[in-house]
Protein backbone atom coordinates (compact mmCIF):
# COMPACT_ATOMS: atom_id res chain seq x y z
CA UNK A 1 0.00 0.00 0.00
CA UNK A 2 1.60 3.20 -0.80
CA UNK A 3 1.00 6.04 1.20
CA UNK A 4 0.83 9.72 0.43
CA UNK A 5 4.37 12.11 0.91
CA UNK A 6 4.66 15.70 1.74
CA UNK A 7 7.67 18.20 2.28
CA UNK A 8 6.63 19.73 5.91
CA UNK A 9 9.34 21.03 6.44
CA UNK A 10 12.81 22.31 5.06
CA UNK A 11 16.38 23.98 6.50
CA UNK A 12 19.46 25.18 4.52
CA UNK A 13 22.66 27.21 4.18
CA UNK A 14 23.84 29.21 1.12
CA UNK A 15 25.88 27.42 -1.52
CA UNK A 16 29.14 28.82 -0.78
CA UNK A 17 32.67 28.43 1.11
CA UNK A 18 31.97 27.61 4.85
CA UNK A 19 35.38 26.20 5.56
CA UNK A 20 38.60 28.14 4.08
CA UNK A 21 42.30 26.01 4.73
CA UNK A 22 43.62 29.64 6.36
CA UNK A 23 41.34 29.28 9.23
CA UNK A 24 42.09 25.70 9.40
CA UNK A 25 41.32 25.49 13.40
CA UNK A 26 37.93 27.44 13.02
CA UNK A 27 36.35 24.96 10.61
CA UNK A 28 32.44 24.38 10.89
CA UNK A 29 32.09 20.29 11.18
CA UNK A 30 29.60 18.89 9.04
CA UNK A 31 27.47 17.42 11.95
CA UNK A 32 27.27 21.18 13.27
CA UNK A 33 25.76 22.83 10.45
CA UNK A 34 23.87 20.05 9.65
CA UNK A 35 22.69 19.20 13.57
CA UNK A 36 21.39 23.58 13.55
CA UNK A 37 19.38 22.69 10.16
CA UNK A 38 17.54 19.47 11.51
CA UNK A 39 16.25 21.13 14.01
CA UNK A 40 15.33 24.46 12.14
CA UNK A 41 13.62 21.56 9.22
CA UNK A 42 12.23 19.99 12.51
CA UNK A 43 11.09 23.64 14.25
CA UNK A 44 9.47 24.42 10.05
CA UNK A 45 7.00 21.55 10.10
CA UNK A 46 6.12 21.44 13.45
CA UNK A 47 7.39 17.91 14.88
CA UNK A 48 9.94 16.43 17.50
CA UNK A 49 13.13 14.26 17.07
CA UNK A 50 11.13 12.22 18.45
CA UNK A 51 8.12 11.88 15.16
CA UNK A 52 11.37 10.80 12.94
CA UNK A 53 11.41 7.35 11.93
CA UNK A 54 14.12 7.55 9.25
CA UNK A 55 17.20 9.42 8.52
CA UNK A 56 19.14 8.80 5.45
CA UNK A 57 21.93 10.92 4.88
CA UNK A 58 24.20 11.72 1.70
CA UNK A 59 27.81 9.80 2.07
CA UNK A 60 30.40 12.71 3.15
CA UNK A 61 33.36 13.23 1.09
CA UNK A 62 36.30 11.47 2.16
CA UNK A 63 37.72 14.79 3.76
CA UNK A 64 35.12 14.55 6.73
CA UNK A 65 36.59 13.62 10.10
CA UNK A 66 33.64 11.54 10.86
CA UNK A 67 33.20 7.96 9.77
CA UNK A 68 29.58 5.93 9.66
CA UNK A 69 28.33 9.91 9.28
CA UNK A 70 24.19 8.72 9.49
CA UNK A 71 24.61 6.42 11.88
CA UNK A 72 26.75 9.00 14.07
CA UNK A 73 24.12 12.07 13.50
CA UNK A 74 21.31 9.95 14.53
CA UNK A 75 22.89 9.25 17.76
CA UNK A 76 24.16 13.09 17.85
CA UNK A 77 20.55 14.55 17.16
CA UNK A 78 19.00 11.71 19.54
CA UNK A 79 16.85 10.75 16.81
CA UNK A 80 14.42 7.33 17.73
CA UNK A 81 15.10 5.99 13.60
CA UNK A 82 12.35 3.00 13.74
CA UNK A 83 12.55 2.69 10.10
CA UNK A 84 16.78 3.05 8.47
CA UNK A 85 19.85 4.79 9.36
CA UNK A 86 21.91 5.43 5.81
CA UNK A 87 23.75 6.65 3.66
CA UNK A 88 23.79 7.46 -0.43
CA UNK A 89 26.19 8.39 -3.00
CA UNK A 90 25.31 9.08 -6.46
CA UNK A 91 28.21 10.98 -8.73
CA UNK A 92 26.49 14.56 -8.46
CA UNK A 93 22.76 13.38 -7.58
CA UNK A 94 23.69 12.10 -4.25
CA UNK A 95 21.31 14.94 -2.42
CA UNK A 96 18.36 14.17 -4.82
CA UNK A 97 19.05 10.40 -3.73
CA UNK A 98 18.79 10.86 0.03
CA UNK A 99 15.61 13.09 -0.89
CA UNK A 100 14.39 9.99 -2.78
CA UNK A 101 15.35 7.32 -0.24
CA UNK A 102 13.36 9.13 2.92
CA UNK A 103 9.89 9.61 0.33
CA UNK A 104 10.16 5.95 -0.18
CA UNK A 105 9.89 5.50 3.19
CA UNK A 106 7.02 7.67 4.14
CA UNK A 107 5.54 5.96 0.60
CA UNK A 108 6.02 2.23 1.45
CA UNK A 109 4.50 2.86 5.42
CA UNK A 110 8.07 2.36 6.88
CA UNK A 111 8.11 6.08 7.95
CA UNK A 112 5.44 8.13 9.18
CA UNK A 113 8.40 11.04 8.85
CA UNK A 114 11.79 11.17 7.34
CA UNK A 115 14.95 13.15 7.49
CA UNK A 116 17.04 13.61 4.54
CA UNK A 117 20.62 15.25 5.07
CA UNK A 118 23.05 16.44 3.41
CA UNK A 119 26.54 18.50 3.18
CA UNK A 120 29.32 18.51 1.16
CA UNK A 121 32.80 20.57 2.18
CA UNK A 122 35.70 20.57 -0.20
CA UNK A 123 37.02 23.81 -0.06
CA UNK A 124 39.26 23.33 2.98
CA UNK A 125 41.25 20.79 0.94
CA UNK A 126 43.96 22.38 -1.68
CA UNK A 127 42.98 21.72 -5.22
CA UNK A 128 45.56 19.79 -5.39
CA UNK A 129 44.65 16.66 -3.18
CA UNK A 130 40.90 17.56 -4.25
CA UNK A 131 41.77 16.60 -8.12
CA UNK A 132 44.73 14.18 -7.06
CA UNK A 133 41.54 11.99 -5.21
CA UNK A 134 38.85 12.93 -8.16
CA UNK A 135 41.51 11.62 -10.31
CA UNK A 136 42.49 8.45 -8.50
CA UNK A 137 38.61 7.57 -7.96
CA UNK A 138 36.93 8.32 -11.34
CA UNK A 139 39.76 6.99 -13.83
CA UNK A 140 42.28 4.63 -14.73
CA UNK A 141 44.66 5.42 -11.48
CA UNK A 142 47.62 4.11 -13.04
CA UNK A 143 47.65 5.99 -16.07
CA UNK A 144 45.22 9.16 -15.57
CA UNK A 145 46.82 10.28 -12.32
CA UNK A 146 50.54 10.84 -13.91
CA UNK A 147 49.26 11.87 -17.44
CA UNK A 148 45.96 13.46 -16.84
CA UNK A 149 42.77 12.78 -19.04
CA UNK A 150 43.25 13.01 -22.47
CA UNK A 151 41.01 13.99 -25.12
CA UNK A 152 39.05 12.44 -27.55
CA UNK A 153 40.93 11.82 -30.71
CA UNK A 154 39.24 14.19 -33.79
CA UNK A 155 38.30 12.05 -36.76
Amino acid sequence: MQHRVAVVGTAAIPVGPHQRLEDVSELPLEHEILGRLAVEATKHAGIGKDDIDSLVCTHPREYTRQLYFSTFMANYLRLPCRAQVSEVIGNGMTGGLAFDRAMQDVEQGRARVALALGVNMETAVSAAEHMNRTMRATGDVDFHTPFGHLEEPHH
